[in-house]
Order: structure tokens, then sequence, then C-alpha cells
């Protein structure tokens, strides 16, 4: 029955070795020729209506919500569509609303969820009356770190438990997480999503496809590859534990300053240490977009 999908993770297994060090250099030179201008100017191509259409997408609205919220027929709809691949030069929308996240042209803390925004509260209030209220008290960049990593692991078993909680019929089955781990090698390399094009002549992957997009909650693949890095269904980057670190001691070192701020009312800090916190976990969630071939470490 799924003949298909046992044959093609080979090809893509071949594929990826295939990218030599050449290659590999080549492309890196490629984004390097993008000037500091060309980077600008796409923001600047961009009306409101494109970037409300981006929030939404990455938000998870399907294509019929889109156009209901924007009040746009489908012919409209499709040219609006394909204005967006000639502007942004891709054909796929994850990689499309990747590089507007990448571009800053979509604020990763826009999209946190309920149950996190409550975490975040929680632990900015202990951080406001145990570290910062007291101005004489010494607090050391450890002891922040040492929270700040509880609240990360905190915000990490709310996601999986949420996941957990499910029904067996709403878990997805090994076939399903092979195929969005394949999407995803496809989307770490900016290939333009060939492998979902490809499955669109097969039923069974379209199948495949809509028990994903319904058992996760999803409408988009973008918004599969989020939801699945939350719940440990794609693998984890090498990296990944390097950059947690990385972003835990910064935000911390933006807390003690915070501490040293002269302002009239307490809870002018705590909203401070709050956007922190909620500016930390995004960062976090959004890690795996900012990976490897995506992103280099100096700009995460």
């Amino acid at each position: 029955m799924f003949d298909f999908l046992l044959k093609i993770p080979t090809l893509t297994k071949k594929k990826m070795n295939l990218i030599s060090t050449k290659e590999k250099t080549i492309r890196k030179k490629k984004k390097n020729l993008i000037s500091t201008k060309e980077k600008t100017s796409l923001n600047e191509k961009l009306n409101n209506t494109e970037i409300l259409y981006l929030r939404l997408y990455a938000h998870g609205y399907n294509s019929k919500a889109i156009k209901d919220i924007l009040e746009i027929e489908n012919r409209e709809f499709r040219i609006f569509e394909r204005r967006l691949t000639e502007i942004f030069q891709l054909h796929s929308y994850e990689n499309i609303v990747f590089n507007a996240f990448k571009k800053n042209i979509l604020k990763q803390s826009d999209y946190v969820e309920t149950n996190i925004s409550e975490l975040a509260l929680l632990q900015s209030q202990v951080l406001l009356y145990k570290y910062l209220i007291d101005t004489s008290l010494n607090i050391s960049s450890k002891d922040i770190e040492s929270r700040l990593l509880e609240y990360a692991q905190e915000c990490h078993m709310s996601s999986i438990n949420h996941h957990d909680r499910r029904s067996t019929k709403s878990k997805l089955t090994s076939t399903e997480r092979d195929l969005i781990q394949l999407n995803y090698s496809y989307f770490k390399f900016q290939e333009n999503f060939i492998f979902q094009r490809d499955i669109h002549s097969n039923s069974t992957a379209i199948i495949l496809e809509e028990n994903i997009f319904s058992k996760l909650k999803v409408n988009n693949w973008f918004c599969v590859f989020v939801k699945s890095h939350q719940f440990n269904i794609i693998h984890k980057e090498d990296n990944y534990s390097s950059v947690i670190k990385k972003v835990i001691r910064k935000t911390s070192n933006e807390i003690i300053a915070i501490k040293k701020l002269t302002l009239p009312k307490d809870n002018e800090k705590l909203s401070l240490v709050y956007n922190q916190l909620l500016d930390m976990h995004s960062k976090i969630k959004f890690s795996f977009l900012f990976n490897d071939t995506h992103l280099n470490s100096k700009d995460q």
C-alpha cells in the first residue's frame, strides 16, 4: 500500500548525499550576493494585505478562511499568491513563510500559544519578586539561567502533554511520521517542496497528507513542521542543545539588565521580563527554522 513511500526515502538520502562541498560553497556564495539593499527592497515590495496573508498562513488558516478575511475571489487570490512567489522567488509557501520570518517580516513572538503565555507570566512573576525588586540583592547569571532552563522545560512538557493527551485515533502513525520527516528533509534544504508536488498524483499520499493535517489540526506543512518540532516528531538538529543554551544565556543577560533599570512601578519590569520570556520561547520554538542550512550560527 505504501510502496511509493518506501522508495522515496532512499532517493532522498542519495540526493542529500550528493550535495557536495562545491555545491554548498556555490549556495553560500549566492546567498552572500544578496545585498542589504535587495533585502530591504523585499520588505518594501510587500503591501499590508500581503503581509497579512503571510501572518494568517503562519497561524494555520486555510485558503478559504484567508480569502474570506481578505475579501477576495478565487481568481484574485491566485494572482495574489503568484505575486508572492515572484517577490520571494520561491514556489513553496512553506519556504516563503520561512523567509518572511528570517527577514523579520513576520515576528516569532506573535506565534505564542495561550498555555505558554500563562507559563511566561507565572515565571516572570517569580523572577520579579525573587530577584529583581530588591535592587540591593546581587544575582548571578547562573541563578537566572537555572530558572530559565526550568521555564523552557515547562514549556516543552506543556506542549508534549497536550499532544499525548489525545486519543489513539488522533495520534500519528509511523507512516505519517515518516512522511513528515521526509518532507521536512526537502524543506530543510530549501528544495521548494519537490516531494510535496510529486505526491499529489498519488491518492494514498493525498490521504496521508489530509490525515496529518487533521491530526495536528493544521492546514499547511509549515505549521506541521512547527508542531512536529514541539512534539518531538521530527529529529532535532545536532546543535539543538547549544542553541537553547545560547538563547537562555542571552535572555538571562537581558533580565539582569532589566534589574538595573530605574522604573516608577514594578509592573513595568514585570512587563519587560514577560516579553523576554515570550521572545525566548519563540526563539527555541522556531530554532529548527534557523539552524543548519537556513541560518549560520552568528545569525542565531
